[in-house]
């Protein structure tokens, strides 16, 4: 017998949406909106505001789950070197590199943005 979660499905609702909360911090980043507001991530996940409190507490906990989904793009970039020579594996460490500091550089601004709002 399938238990209640799984019968009117609000476990898998919850689930997507708190995915499309985490999602929609990280395309306000990207798009270099500077730290959205608990407002205008709500609005762009289509949840409402007390949905986005409700399923992180705060916004340091929605802020720990970005970090943490962040960090899953970087897994590709520790694996082993293609290269033999010392060389292409110096020019395959840069271009690793730029690809993360390319992709970290939105994050960067709104965490000095936020750091030298609470000096």
């Amino acid at each position: 017998m399938p238990g209640a979660a799984e019968i009117d499905g609000r476990c898998p609702r919850s689930v997507a949406s708190r995915g499309r909360i985490i999602n929609a911090v990280i395309a306000l980043v990207d798009e270099d909106q500077g730290i959205p507001g608990a407002e205008a991530i709500a609005t762009r996940a289509g949840v409402g505001l007390r949905s986005v409190f409700r399923h992180f507490g705060d916004m340091d906990g929605l802020y720990v789950a970005v970090i943490e989904r962040i960090g899953r793009r970087y897994t590709h970039l520790s694996r082993p070197y293609g290269a033999s020579s010392w060389q292409g594996q110096v020019g395959e460490a840069m271009t690793r590199l730029m690809e993360m500091f390319e992709t970290v550089l939105p994050y960067r601004r709104c965490s000095t943005t936020v750091w030298m709002r609470s000096r």
